[in-house]
């Protein structure tokens, strides 16, 4: 895992080198449209801690007495409380306890400012890297933003479901408690999706979707009941090695029942019944493993339906990225070398042409298309690595995130969206606790400001008001 964040760094070194009147964004990053909803019934059966350990060293000087940081040991394992310091404990079940700070006081205040990133993360939440075996437990995962309801966000979390905040994600509840709850939380829900369509019924609750990757029942995992109860799809793709291991999933801004998914080995699917039933579609060799396919937003609900892009995990920089525009009849690469991290990478369109990607290429790591995905350019970054890139329609910003247990180095950075290839240090030093990047950042809109929420892994929840 470490492997591609080292060589990040190589490659860069042997390369020498808010407003009130607010366009409609609240949902995924991609802007939400389309009419076609849900029909007919479906069955659902179907970081450091004051004065303790961390990352295996010490912080003022003393050792934890309930428990460790990551790295460190246990003495005893907390279930909730706070230790004699005030540090809050999160619940174990066996192993070391990973402490964190108690809940910022502006979050029972409902007084956090805008400006400043505060960390929303539940106390409930374990992030504990040896919750259910060594090293399984990544955290806090995608977040999505309901578009009918844009006070409502959803989050997915290795190992304990999912979860929902109906206040712009200042605090949250477990939702995952009915039918097949206990399967998605076998595993790791590594990916996530909503239905972007802004004409729902605000009564009805949006279509969400994930895995359970490495747990005990693979497949596509649906729920039409605001998360609390999951029905399991195989998807049977037929290219690579794992058929139901899907691993990535888009939902097309114009057809809520059209999906398009990858694979945790080479493949991409198709579903056109809401996640059903699905069809191969077969890639080209060197199309890679662990692809982030998305729709790209051109304007038409025709062609966007179509045109695809898909970003594929590191491996030697040789896979990079593809792009079609038959639906997967033909493909063209449309860019050799940037290729994602372990476990993360996410792209961010504006719906005006604008893609940006991020990771691992020695042209740049932060890459920009000003046309719709055909031709891409390193933008003006000072080459500071980077995997994942979020925006509002104020701003662009980019973080290095990566599903590694040890944390990764913060160097935030962003640009004007009405720019976006000057690129310049947003906060260098991210705040003390956000040692990872976001997985998948979700925005909203509350009236006033522009809400962003990420889910940066075992850093926790982040929440951002611009």
């Amino acid at each position: 895992m470490r492997a591609f964040y080292t060589l990040v760094a190589l490659a860069l070194v042997n390369a020498g080198c808010g407003s009130a009147n607010a366009p409609s964004v609240a949902g995924t990053l991609d802007s939400p449209g389309g009419s076609s909803s849900e029909t007919g019934g479906e069955s659902t059966n179907g970081g450091a801690a004051n004065g303790g350990a961390a990352n295996g060293g010490t912080t003022n000087g003393g050792a934890a007495t309930a428990g460790a940081a990551v790295g460190g040991a246990a003495s005893g394992a907390a279930t909730g409380g706070a230790t004699s310091d005030g540090t809050a404990g999160g619940n174990s079940s066996g192993g070391s306890t990973v402490l964190r700070p108690p809940p910022n006081p502006c979050i029972a205040n409902n007084s956090c400012p805008s400006g400043t990133w505060v960390n929303v993360t539940p106390p409930e939440v374990n992030l504990d890297p040896n919750l259910s075996c060594s090293g399984c437990n990544y955290g806090a995962l995608d977040v999505l933003a309901d578009p009918v309801r844009p006070s409502d966000f959803y989050i997915f979390i290795c190992y304990q479901g999912a979860w929902k905040s109906v206040d712009y994600g200042m605090t949250w509840t477990k939702v995952s408690k009915g039918m097949n709850s206990d399967l998605l939380e076998s595993g790791r829900p590594w990916m996530g999706g909503i239905d972007p369509s802004t004409h729902r019924d605000p009564n009805t609750p949006p279509a969400l979707y994930t895995a359970s990757g490495y747990g005990s029942h693979l497949g596509l995992y649906k729920s039409i009941d605001g998360g609390n109860s999951w029905t399991i799809y195989p998807l049977k793709n037929t290219q690579g090695a794992a058929s139901d291991d899907v691993y990535s999933i888009d939902v097309d801004p114009g057809n809520s029942n059209h999906l398009i998914a990858g694979f945790h080995d080479v493949g991409l699917s198709e579903s056109t019944d809401g996640g059903k039933t699905w069809t191969t579609i077969k890639v080209p060799n060197g199309f890679g493993k662990s692809v982030y396919p998305k729709f790209v937003l051109t304007g038409s609900a025709a062609t966007t339906s179509t045109t695809w892009i898909s970003l594929a995990q590191w491996e030697n920089n040789s896979n990079g990225m593809w792009r079609t525009t038959d639906s997967g009849k033909t493909w063209t690469q449309v860019n050799s070398k940037l290729e994602h991290g372990h476990g993360s990478g996410e792209i961010y369109q504006d719906g005006k042409g604008n893609i940006y990607a991020a990771g691992s290429s020695s042209d740049g790591p932060l890459q920009r298309s000003a046309d719709y995905g055909v031709t891409w350019a390193a933008v003006k970054s000072g080459m500071v690595p980077q995997n994942g890139v979020f925006g509002t329609p104020n701003y662009v910003y980019a973080e290095l995130n990566g599903a590694i247990l040890d944390g990764l180095d913060q160097h935030l950075q962003r640009s004007p969206a009405s720019d976006g290839v000057n690129w310049s240090d947003w906060q260098p030093t991210a705040p003390k606790g956000m040692t990872n990047g976001n997985k998948r950042a979700a925005v909203s809109y509350d009236g006033s400001h522009y809400v962003i929420v990420t889910g940066n892994y075992l850093a926790g929840i982040w929440r951002y008001v611009e």
